[in-house]
């Protein structure tokens, strides 16, 4: 399965990782990020990141910097925003995926689903 970095206030990183490890996934958990290399140090399949409450950076920027580095550039980013204004911003980064809060947690292996190459998938029934 996938290796997915979380970037997000406490609560919600929980859930995430929960949810996400429930799943099959492997997690690392970052309350903020003060450079772009502790990312890049990772070099996850997936992150989610949270817009605000971070160190120096906006989430849009970490992920306008990231898609700029060919090293970092596959990564699969989702963003979450309280803020339904803010979703064309993501978009405008390159982010790969804008999740809403409150979110459903029946979205996120759904979502995962769709992020994650099928060669990333194991299949428990093989």
């Amino acid at each position: 399965m996938a290796h997915v970095l979380i970037i997000e206030t406490t609560e919600i990183a929980a859930v995430l990782d929960f949810l996400l490890k429930e799943d099959g996934h492997t997690t690392t958990i970052f309350d903020a990020v003060n450079d772009i290399r502790h990312v890049a140090a990772i070099i996850p399949d997936v992150m989610f990141i949270h817009e605000r409450n971070l160190v120096g950076f906006s989430g849009s920027e970490i992920v306008r910097q990231l898609k700029s580095f060919e090293s970092t550039k596959n990564i699969k980013t989702v963003l979450l925003s309280t803020s339904p204004d803010i979703k064309q911003q993501f978009m405008d980064a390159r982010a790969d995926a804008y999740l809403p809060k409150p979110f459903d947690i029946d979205q996120i292996p759904l979502l995962m689903r769709r992020l994650v190459p099928a060669s990333k998938v194991i299949d428990p029934l093989i």
